[in-house]
């Protein structure tokens, strides 16, 4: 795998655009707030109390589900291209080798009170169509591809990117990432299974919401173009874990360090990787015992020394958004030279027990 990065688009909680949202992380900034539709009970005076979440404040409100979606997928895309200087609709010829992959939420499991046989066209006609239009950007329609995997959507897209740019027409693909835990179907989900952080459980999540896209392109092509190549995607790796979430079993990172194997092996780098990892942990104990054993388990492949990134320390959980948010901070390191080393890994893990890293490397 050798694709280049070429632009970065977001909108988080602490940050409009890429940049500004990528250097907030960076310095630790952090903008919690009031989630007054949903109320915890304080276990000192059994009152209720607001929940603590990190929501897009001045943006979100007075949207929901699939049109808050689009929202702010209009609006990290905006960033994109001015960003990323694309051109505008009226080329044609560029946005028909163009291809749109979106990362979303699995959409069949009780988190939307699914029937449970929804599939993905569902989000392609209810979702990137109406985008598409939206925009008015000539992306052909059977160019747009739904990837419904919730935290380990962005690794199944890259190596759906690839595949595109190396067997088809197409020279490029915008990797489109949106989620919010705040809707009230959300919260009362992850309430349900006692996720959510309280007073009572430290250890749950505070739930947040952002978009976040990338352009990757075929380094040919985007030499061709005189497109400034930011990062190089160089491996990408995605198993399945077994012991997930809802199996109520321990998961103690067997599938993780696989996918992470993988993404070191297409990489073909021999060296112990001492470079940043970027991870989706939000503060549940099942992702830091699955964090922890798998890098017990490549205890000789991953330096023990290699810097931990989590930018849900920041933003919140933001579910399947968080793997294209942490693509964006590897580029913004390498592009801004503070990366600890040429070499960064995105690590992904869904309650579902899909997983996947991303290893990234710097274009300079």
């Amino acid at each position: 795998m050798n694709i280049g990065i070429t632009g970065l688009g977001m909108i988080t909680s602490v940050g409009r655009d890429a940049a500004t949202s990528c250097a907030s992380i960076r310095a630790g900034l952090t903008r919690p707030h009031q989630i007054h539709h949903h109320e915890m009970v304080d276990p000192e005076t059994l009152e209720p109390v607001p929940l603590i979440g990190h929501p897009l404040r001045g943006f979100a409100e007075g949207f929901n589900m699939v049109g808050l979606w689009i929202r702010l997928a209009k609006h990290c895309l905006g960033d994109l291209m001015k960003g990323g200087d694309l051109p505008g609709p009226s080329e044609t010829g560029f946005w028909g080798e163009t291809a749109m992959v979106a990362a979303t939420p699995y959409i069949d499991d009780d988190r939307f009170m699914s029937s449970g046989n929804e599939k993905p066209d569902v989000i392609t006609e209810s979702f990137l169509l109406p985008l598409l239009g939206n925009l008015g950007l000539p992306i052909p329609p059977e160019n747009a591809y739904p990837v419904c995997r919730a935290h380990a959507a962005v690794p199944t897209a890259v190596a759906l990117a690839d595949k595109l740019t190396s067997t088809s027409a197409v020279k490029r693909v915008i990797i489109l990432a949106v989620d919010s835990y705040l809707d009230s179907f959300s919260l009362e989900w992850l309430a349900c299974h006692e996720r959510l952080k309280s007073d009572e459980n430290p250890t749950g999540l505070m739930p947040g919401e952002a978009g976040a896209c990338f352009l990757v392109e075929d380094m040919v092509a985007a030499r061709k173009r005189g497109a400034k190549i930011q990062a190089v995607v160089t491996g990408v790796g995605m198993a399945k874990e077994a012991n997930d979430f809802f199996s109520g079993m321990s998961n103690r990172g067997v599938s993780l360090s696989k996918a992470i194997q993988q993404a070191l092996q297409a990489d073909g780098a021999t060296a112990s990787f001492s470079g940043d990892l970027i991870s989706d942990h939000n503060g549940e104990e099942w992702r830091a015992v699955e964090l922890a054993g798998a890098r017990l388990l490549l205890d000789t492949q991953l330096n023990r020394d290699a810097s931990l990134i989590l930018p849900a320390a920041c933003i919140g959980a933001v579910g399947a958004a968080s793997g294209a948010v942490a693509v964006g901070v590897a580029v913004r390191a390498f592009m801004r030279n503070y990366a600890s080393s040429d070499r960064v890994l995105v690590l992904c893990s869904s309650d579902h027990g899909d997983v996947g890293a991303i290893l990234l490397r710097n274009a300079a």
